[in-house]
């Protein structure tokens, strides 16, 4: 057998061939990869710390991962943004790019950081901006693209009297995310109110069309010497020209386009003189008002005291430029034998474009106690008329009354049963409990009758009743909703300018519109109103109802808003899928 001799070297050759390939493809496979180029710029800097800025963010081929802009949070605030992809060719070779374009605001002053964002594996490059303390807000004028007009009335007031504020922003621009900051002062307890809704329409200054939003306010301060208004404050986003969003009456295309420049507009400030009261008008209550009238009413026709029933009497005080809760509680001491159950007051405001008017209305039931003559003392009130600036006195004169004696047999208790103001007539309801006891007394044999006959009509009664083609509840008047029944009554009146017919044939009206719960004043009409210029004119009714002279009065207005209201309520009946959406598209 040949003697073999092996070389070592010539068996490695193949394992050492093996390794060197496995190491070139590792090699060749673990080499560099190849990352997104991101790029990062800021639309400006430095900025003001009120003043937004554009992040933008572009990355020339297909980044690792979705963009994490939480880390953006700790020192602003992501007002919004948006991404866009480009496709451009050129020599031929087709290049895409993804930019991701943010609005920022800064949280804090100084030299900040905008750190990298991270795309997966791939990151932008940090960015230092400098954010500079915020300037005072640029005051509006004329002409601008937006500015703010405030004005107030009057500019010399009286502590607790209504001053007037009116806001009017013009924008000739199209804008987004607006607010408007309220009335402030340096009175922390100034009392604000708004009045209605804002009102909206267009005016041309200067051959430039403007958008004009108008809003008013009630104010109400109790400080003496100069009552100072900070100037209001309009922030909101300019939008670009052209974009999608760039709409002066809103877009329906909701918050899709570019970002616009964030823009801080203030009025100017007021300063209001506020005069301490006048002497004389010193001591309590302190009522400033434009106009005061203190009226009263009567129920029923017939105003007829006899011994033990009661008489209601209604008193009621208006007063413009004063809340009801101003309105203070009138004391009323009547003579012997004359005893009154006041009922709890209701107290209403009524707001118009004008201002408030407090309402403060109460219900008293007099019930005599002996007949005779009798004396209803004065009742008077004094107020501050800030339109004359002078004192003025609003009084119900005194009046004679004559009680007649019970009718003979009858004896009344002078304690009326309670509630008396709210539910008078439960006085004079007949008490059915003796009737119940009279019928248990009859003789059996007529009992049994009666039985029979009533059995005889009910049979004859569901026979008629299903041989009918129409049921009972067919035939029967269901409630009239709306109240269009009882609307040629008060139409006439209206149209009569009758202030005693109109008040009647208007709650005949609200009896017939809410047949549940039937209103019994013209005030519960008011309350339950939808639309604000009918109240105003129930309050016009009512005036010229209860005044101590008589008023002149025109019911067309009245028969106009009512008509008004009528169409409100209906189309809120409609079904919600009738409704269209805020937004459409």
């Amino acid at each position: 057998m040949p003697n073999l001799k092996v070389d070592r070297t010539t068996l490695l050759q193949p394992k050492r061939a093996v390794w060197l390939s496995c190491l070139l493809a590792l090699l060749l496979f673990s080499g560099p990869a190849v990352s997104a180029e991101i790029s990062a710029t800021l639309s400006r800097n430095p900025i003001s710390i009120d003043e937004s800025f554009q992040l933008i963010l572009e990355s020339d081929s297909a980044t690792d991962g979705d963009p994490d802009f939480s880390v953006l949070e700790r020192d602003f605030r992501i007002v919004s943004q948006s991404q866009s992809q480009n496709i451009r060719m050129i020599n031929g070779k087709v290049s895409r790019s993804t930019t991701w374009n943010l609005t920022l605001l800064a949280q804090q002053t100084g030299r900040l950081t905008i750190p990298a964002v991270a795309f997966g594996s791939d990151s932008s490059k940090p960015l230092t901006i400098m954010v500079k303390r915020a300037a005072p807000p640029q005051q509006g004028l004329s002409g601008d693209d937006i500015f703010l007009k405030v004005e107030a009335e009057p500019m010399q007031a009286y502590p607790a009297a209504q001053i007037l504020l009116n806001v009017q922003l013009y924008r000739a621009v199209s804008t987004d995310n607006a607010s408007l900051s309220p009335p402030e002062s340096d009175d922390p307890d100034l009392l604000v109110k708004k009045l209605g809704e804002d009102e909206q329409y267009e005016t041309n200054i200067g051959g430039r069309r403007y958008l004009v939003v108008e809003r008013r306010y009630a104010l109400f301060t109790q400080k003496n010497g100069t009552l100072n208004l900070a100037p209001l404050v309009f922030q909101g986003e300019v939008l670009k020209p052209g974009s999608r969003r760039d709409n002066l009456f809103g877009s329906p295309f909701g918050r899709f386009g570019a970002p616009g420049e964030i823009r801080r507009i203030q009025s100017n400030p007021i300063s209001i003189t506020i005069d301490p009261a006048p002497s004389p008008a010193a001591g309590e209550p302190w009522l400033p008002s434009s106009n005061l009238q203190l009226v009263e009413n009567w129920g029923g026709e017939n105003r007829q005291f006899t011994v033990g029933e009661p008489v209601t009497r209604t008193l009621m005080l208006f007063a413009d430029g004063l809340t009801s809760a101003q309105l203070p509680e009138l004391k009323i001491t009547l003579p012997e034998g004359l005893k009154q159950y006041p009922d709890q007051p209701v107290l209403h405001d009524r707001e118009s474009k004008e201002g408030i008017t407090g309402i403060r209305q109460v219900k008293i039931a007099i019930v005599p106690s002996r007949s005779g003559s009798f004396t209803l003392p004065a009742i008077k009130l004094d107020w501050w008329n800030t339109t004359e600036r002078r004192m003025e006195t609003a009084s119900i004169a005194e009046q004679q009354i004559e009680v007649l004696p019970a009718p003979a047999g009858e004896t009344h208790s002078a304690e009326p049963k309670a509630p008396v103001a709210l539910q008078p007539q439960q006085l004079t309801a007949p008490n059915l409990s003796t009737a119940g006891n009279t019928a248990t007394a009859w003789p059996e044999s007529l009992t049994i009758f009666l039985g029979l006959g009533w059995l005889v009509t009910a049979i004859t009664w569901w026979y008629s009743a299903h041989r009918g083609r129409r049921t009972q509840s067919e035939t029967a008047p269901t409630a009239d909703r709306t109240g269009k029944t009882g609307l040629r009554a008060l139409r006439a009146a209206c149209l009569a300018n009758d202030p005693e017919a109109g008040g009647k044939a208007l709650l005949e009206w609200g009896r017939l519109r809410w047949p549940d719960a039937p209103p019994r004043t013209l005030g519960s009409i008011a309350e339950r109103a939808i639309n604000i210029e009918l109240k105003k004119q129930i309050a016009e009714l009512e005036r010229a109802l209860y005044a101590a002279a008589p008023l002149p009065w025109q019911g067309a207005a009245l028969l106009t808003q009512l008509e008004t209201e009528r169409r409100t309520e209906s189309t809120d009946r409609q079904p919600e899928e009738a409704i269209a959406p805020l937004h459409p598209g």
